[in-house]
Formats: C-alpha cells, sequence, structure tokens
C-alpha cells in the first residue's frame, strides 16, 4: 500500500464564473495528484529539465508569457490554451526537451507545501500591486 494514500496534491481555480442555461454560476477546477511513495533522480532530472524548457521560454517571451498570464487571471482558457501551445508548453513539447509537466507540477506543490507549513508564509513579500499575501482562500 502507499504510504501516500489518502494525501493529494491540488492544484486548481475556485469560483470560475460560467454560464449553465443562462444562469450565473461559479464553477472549480482541481486536479488533484497523487505523489510517489518516493522521489528518485529521475523525478528531479524531469522536473530540473521542465523548468529549463519553461525559463528559456519566459526569457524569450516576456510578452506572450504576460499575455498567457492576464489570460487565465480573465479565465480566458482557450486564449491561454493557445497561447501556451504556441510557446511550446505542452506535455508533448515538454517530453521531447526531456522532462513533462508533471515533474515541475510536482516541485511547485511542494515547495508551495513547505511555503504554507513555514512561518515564512504569512511574513514574505506580496506579490506585486498585491496589498498582503493571501493563500488564494478568500
Amino acid at each position: 500500500m502507499s504510504k501516500t494514500t489518502g494525501m493529494k496534491l491540488v492544484i486548481g481555480f475556485a469560483d470560475m464564473e460560467s454560464n449553465l442555461y443562462g444562469t450565473t454560476t461559479a464553477v472549480d477546477r482541481i486536479l488533484k495528484l497523487v505523489p510517489p511513495d518516493r522521489f528518485d533522480p529521475q523525478h528531479i532530472q524531469l522536473a530540473a529539465n521542465d523548468l529549463q524548457a519553461i525559463l528559456t521560454s519566459l526569457r524569450e517571451n516576456p510578452e506572450e508569457h504576460v499575455e498567457l498570464q492576464n489570460a487565465l487571471v480573465n479565465q480566458d482558457l482557450p486564449t491561454a490554451l493557445n497561447l501556451a501551445k504556441s510557446l511550446g508548453l505542452t506535455e508533448e513539447k515538454l517530453q521531447e526537451a526531456g522532462g513533462g509537466v508533471w515533474g515541475v507540477v510536482v516541485v511547485v506543490a511542494v515547495l508551495c507545501a513547505v511555503l504554507l507549513a513555514s512561518d515564512s508564509g504569512t511574513s514574505s513579500g506580496a506579490a506585486p500591486g498585491d496589498g498582503a499575501p493571501d493563500a488564494g482562500t478568500g
């Protein structure tokens, strides 16, 4: 039996406005990922390759990444997905570069968990233009 049974890394969007037959609704879209019992050097290499590909894309295409981020926060998923595809940020392209998006997702989720479990989450700097840190819960 898995040592991580019951524990999941959860990533998602909450309260995304949607229209259901003329009625405005709020929906949540989440991904629950069960981590492996143990990480090994291959997991770290996968994540490193992902991060390198993403960093290269950020450096070479900063304006497109601004558009991508804004599309996401504006809940324009079709535009965000098209931009991600044009930037090569797809599972297929990341695998071709020796990675796969799940490697970086696990690393980022683990780092977020460490941040949330520490006192630094309450005293670290706010996001640019933001008045205070927020875990996205309110």
